[in-house]
This record gives structure tokens, sequence and C-alpha cells, in this order.
């Protein structure tokens, strides 16, 4: 990857701005060798124009994701990519175009008799080009069946810069709507109010070094996921939205203390808890935030859906 970032950057002489563009040049980059003096472009040995091979990859990413495999044989590689050309109406030999991934555009490595992608972030890339471009029944199928909430995943990421409404609709807002209807998050709160109680309640303290004490992450998820069906979407929505707000173990001076040590059921303990976290800016500011991104999402979603209406089209 690195040697693909240095070959874009001594192509042009313009280093990418941002981590997206890097992938969007990458088929350009891999498929013409570019001679400033003569100018020529490599020829594919399936002899499809680069559109053409883009397309077969994009496809052939999605048919290795439903098979869940980075690394795969060459019957199974040969499979996909005949798959691919009958979906697209294309005629070659499949095996001309799996020379081209390997050789000519050197996107797929082989390693003895097994094939894997150069690299991880390749495959989810063009996995997120070919999802954002489909009709959004189809991505919601997709989304549905195969794309889960979890802490870190570059396919969602790279969805959301290809195509922001398929991410704000198809991942985001049913997160957002699950957590709303099973438990006290209700995205309503602006900063400097008094945070709700309901909320409050997830929170417990845990004793830290004798005298300090700091919020446990086990008791919210102990609290807010009990026997729910939706663990997944819930632990996605602490660990992205509440925890990463908490700071790294974040502790507070206890006024309530036995000879040094704090009983943590006590519950004056919590009860100064819920006061600290009252009085912590950067919680409220969390709070606010995911206020402000569910109304965001939501309008958002309504734009998308309102570019053109009926009363635009009326007159023609």
């Amino acid at each position: 990857m690195i040697g693909l970032y240095i070959r874009k950057y001594t192509s042009d002489f313009t280093p990418p701005e941002r981590i997206v563009d890097f992938y969007k040049n990458i088929f350009d980059l891999v498929s013409i060798t570019h001679d400033k003096s003569k100018g020529w472009d490599r020829e594919s040995e399936s002899k499809l124009n680069r559109d053409d091979l883009e397309l077969i990859f994009e496809r052939f990413c999605f048919e290795m994701f439903l098979e869940d495999k980075l690394l795969f044989g060459q019957a199974l590689f040969i499979e996909k990519i005949k798959k691919s050309l009958v979906k697209y109406e294309l005629t070659t030999s499949p095996y001309l175009v799996m020379n081209d991934f390997t050789k000519y555009l050197c996107l797929i490595l082989q390693d003895g008799t097994e094939f894997t992608f150069i690299h991880r972030s390749i495959h989810e890339f063009y996995l997120a080009k070919f999802i954002s471009k489909l009709e959004i029944e189809n991505a919601k199928k997709i989304f549905n069946k195969k794309i889960k909430p979890i802490v870190v995943d570059n396919l969602t990421f790279f969805i959301s810069h290809l195509n922001k409404y398929f991410y704000y609709k198809l991942f985001l807002l049913p997160i957002f709507e699950t957590v709303k209807e099973n438990s006290f998050f209700q995205f309503n709160y602006l900063k400097n109010n008094q945070i709700p109680q309901d909320i409050l309640s997830y929170f417990e303290c845990v004793a830290h070094d004798f005298d300090e004490f700091f919020i446990s992450s086990s008791s919210l998820i102990k609290f807010l996921i009990h026997d729910s069906d939706n663990k997944q979407e819930l632990i996605y929505f602490l660990n992205s939205y509440i925890f990463e707000s908490m700071y790294d173990n974040e502790h507070y001076k206890l006024s309530h203390t036995i000879n040094g040590i704090a009983d943590i059921t006590n519950p004056k303990f919590t009860k100064e808890l819920h006061k600290h976290m009252n009085e912590n800016l950067k919680f409220q500011e969390r709070l606010e935030h995911l206020t402000l991104l569910y109304n965001d999402i939501n309008r958002y979603i309504e734009i998308k859906e309102n570019e053109v209406t009926d009363e635009d089209l009326s007159d023609i």
C-alpha cells in the first residue's frame, strides 16, 4: 500500500487530500503506465477496457464478500469471475481476467496455489463502491443480511464517503432508532440542561485506588442490553458514541470513604457520580452531539428523498 501511495505521488506529484481519494485513484494508477515523453497504456490480456475491468473487479469483491473469503483457490477465483462476466454480459476468458487482476493490475497476489487481495482495504473499498451504486432496495437487502454494526469497520467508513445517503438511511438510522426504542437515550438532550435521571441510572461507579472511582462501562452494557434482541446495534452505539466520550478511565475523588477505602455499595457514591456527570462538560457535549447527529441524519435523508418532487415536474 505504501508503494501504491508513492506511485500515486510520483505519477502526478499530488498527494491525495483524503484517504478515500487515494483509493478512488488506485485503479487508474495500477492500470495505466504513463510515460511522460511518449505516453502509452499497457493493454490488458482480456482486452477489456479499464472501466469494464473495474466493474468486474467490484463485482468480484462483492462475490468474495458473500463467500466471506479473502483467501481463495483458483477454482473459486475463476467461478466468481465467470459469474461477474455473465452479470455484465461481457465476453472474454475468465482466465485472462484472472491474469489481469494478478499481473496487469496486481491487486490480487498469488501465494502458491492460493490467491488473496494485495491489502484487505482494497477489497473493502471496491466492495463499498459496488454497494454504493446499487438500487436502494438491493442495497437494503445487503445491509440487513450482511453488514452488521461492529466497532471498527472500513466497509461502512468507505460507504459513508461514497454514498452518504445509504450510510445514513441503511446503517446509522436503524441503529439510532433501535437505541431509541430500547433505551432511555431519546436524542433530545441539549447541553447545560440536567441530564435525565433515566440516563444517569445506567452508570455505576467502581472502586479505583482507595479514594477514587471511575464509571463502569460494564455496568452500562449490563443495564442497556440486558435480554435485548439488538445487542450488536446497542454495543456499537455504546462503543462509538458513549464510551469514547468517557475518557480513559477518568476518575473522581470520592467524599465518602471508610478509612480511605471506597465502599461502592454505598448509594451515596452513585448519587455523587451522577452529580459529577451532570457537571462534566465533555459528557454533556457528547449527549448533545447525539441529538444533533440524529437530527442531521433525519434532515439529510429528508432532503435527499425530496430532491425532485411532483411539484418540480408539474410544468413538464
